[in-house]
């Protein structure tokens, strides 16, 4: 948890299921191999999914890679990604499994994502497609995570509290004020 990682070939691999991979900084994960005639360059992953179900993946920022930001592939299913940030990666995501790419309620932060927000509650209109399959976050965030919750308030529940404890408040009160000030008075 809150780890930095950067400038590997692939910033975090994962092989396996239930695991919780949260809180990281993961960017610029960017080199190029060369070995025997043979030369690398799509070697560049924040995070890279090969065999890996039922993990969830949540509050990282994946940022500045020359390849994917996370790739999900060759059997890794089952897995929920939100929450996180991905940010100027040449290709934010890749997924040609079958994985949620939100909790229902909140997706993940896309520097590309050209939706809107008309109603203005954080959570784009549209869904942000993933590419490589079907998939596809439901709820992408229009602003970074930071872990900070931001919500809009029915005001309108609270003016009636509001109201209603100031009548009980001065029904109340005033029969305390009007004893004392009968009693205070009395004395002199």
């Amino acid at each position: 948890m809150s780890n930095q990682i950067f400038s590997n070939g692939i910033g975090i691999r994962i092989s396996g299921f239930n695991n919780t991979i949260a809180n990281n900084n993961i960017t610029n994960n960017n080199q190029n191999y060369t070995s025997n005639l043979s030369s690398y360059e799509e070697i560049n992953f924040g995070i890279y999914m090969v065999v890996a179900h039922d993990n969830i993946f949540y509050g990282n920022t994946i940022s500045n890679h020359l390849g994917k930001g996370m790739e999900a592939s060759l059997l890794s299913s089952n897995n929920t990604i939100y929450k996180n940030n991905f940010i100027d990666n040449v290709m934010n995501a890749f997924d040609d499994s079958n994985n949620s790419w939100d909790d229902g309620e909140k997706g993940n932060y896309w520097s590309d994502y050209n939706g809107t927000d008309e109603n203005y509650d954080g959570v784009g209109d549209t869904p942000y497609h993933i590419p490589g399959g079907k998939n596809k976050d439901n709820f992408p965030l229009m602003a970074p995570y930071t872990g900070e919750y931001k919500f809009k308030v029915n005001e309108e529940p609270l003016y009636f509290m509001l109201i209603v404890s100031m009548g009980v408040a001065i029904i109340f009160l005033l029969p305390i004020a009007y004893l004392w000030y009968i009693r205070y008075h009395k004395k002199k």
